[in-house]
């Protein structure tokens, strides 16, 4: 079996960014908003200065933010996987421990909800 992992996640929404857009990679509800109602205002885009979370590599994850005058959307980039793209690859037990570690961290920093649920139906 294939599988091609996100090296992103929708810290708005919670949910792996896998659908393209005309501003990159969004999660599915991003696209829709962008979509169905297109955010007003000049798109301003940064990368935040300091790591949100660590792998257990101890690489840090850091945050892209792209700003609209009434939309925001904030996308978590896996440490070491930027700008690489995995086609083909089998999730390890690693690179699952990694995304599920920083979940957790996430979420006891009270920057993510309790839900699971996409993350099961992932892998």
């Amino acid at each position: 079996m294939e599988y091609r992992a996100s090296t992103t996640r929708c810290l708005v929404h919670q949910m792996d960014e896998t659908q393209p857009s005309p501003v990159g990679l969004v999660c599915p509800r991003c696209k829709h908003r962008l979509y169905a109602k297109p955010p007003l205002g000049d798109r301003r885009r940064f990368w935040e200065s300091q790591p949100l979370a660590y792998t257990l590599d101890g690489k840090p994850c850091f945050v892209y933010s792209q700003m609209w005058n009434d939309y925001r959307i904030r996308s978590l980039y896996f440490g070491g996987e930027l700008g690489k793209t995995k086609e083909k690859v089998a999730p390890s037990d690693r690179v699952l421990g990694d995304r599920q570690w920083i979940i957790k961290i996430l979420k006891q920093r009270g920057m993510m909800i309790d839900d699971d649920r996409d993350l099961k139906s992932e892998w």
